[in-house]
């Protein structure tokens, strides 16, 4: 049995490498709750391979999968979404996040639901992509603590956490292995407004062998790596407030 594609199942935006300027509408927007988004063919001719099948997803609300470029070879994906407008004259369509209503009648509530609830997951999954690659290149993607240079072993940590209401900005990052953003999560590293770095009393305690002391113990009263640009530095009130958090825990 031989299957045959008649339909598309994903679009791409990339985002164009070096100092190379965009080409298309979508590569200068953002995938957000403010509206569709406009999609650029690459080839506006209606009767290419690529504009027939995704006219098709139009006709036939097929739902999507959209990969959004943040940077060159870095992509975010957002499903589902769905061809909201097809312009046939302009070559592009319009994309909006979520699933269609196909019965107005006992489907609009549930769309419109499901719609919200897609838009704000995919901006948070966006936004959680974009100060990710910020913090790192901030931080010439080393631990602040332990200066390693691993990509595959360190995160972007908020110093003030989303539940909180901390932004997903470079000053409120902090670049940590994954094995001190734990600790710094659970209060046993702290980082004073100086940028010292502090180790709990009970870390100190359940040491007495060379991980904890290596590790965490060494540590202690030295300052964080911080980025070569001081606009991108970590703000001092808010280390402050999680540095006040370390301290209560720590008492």
């Amino acid at each position: 049995m031989r299957w045959r594609q008649d339909f598309s199942l994903s679009i791409r935006t990339s985002i164009p490498r070096g100092d190379r300027a965009p080409r298309y509408a979508d590569q200068v927007q953002e995938a957000s709750e403010e509206g569709p988004l406009t999609y650029d063919m690459q080839d506006k001719d209606p009767g290419k391979p690529m504009s027939r099948l995704l006219h098709k997803a139009h006709l036939e609300q097929t739902p999507l999968i959209y990969l959004q470029g943040i940077a060159p070879a870095l992509y975010v994906s957002h499903f589902p979404v769905y061809v909201a407008e097809w312009h046939e004259r302009a070559g592009s369509a319009d994309i909006a996040m979520g699933l269609p209503s196909t019965d107005p009648r006992d489907l609009i509530a549930p769309a419109v639901e499901q719609q919200g609830y897609t838009q704000r997951l995919s901006k948070a999954r966006l936004h959680q992509a974009q100060f990710r690659k910020n913090v790192l290149g901030a931080y010439g993607k080393q631990c602040a603590l332990t200066r390693i240079k691993s990509p595959e072993l360190i995160v972007a940590a908020h110093i003030i956490p989303d539940a909180e209401g901390g932004e997903p900005v470079v000053q409120n990052g902090l670049c940590l292995s994954q094995l001190h953003h734990a600790a710094f999560d659970a209060h046993l590293i702290g980082i004073d407004p100086d940028y010292r770095i502090h180790i709990a009393r009970r870390l100190h305690m359940a040491g007495g062998n060379a991980f904890v002391k290596s590790s965490f113990e060494n540590l202690a009263g030295r300052q964080i790596a911080l980025p070569q640009k001081s606009s991108q530095r970590p703000r001092p009130e808010s280390l402050a407030v999680r540095f006040a958090q370390f301290q209560e825990r720590d008492a």
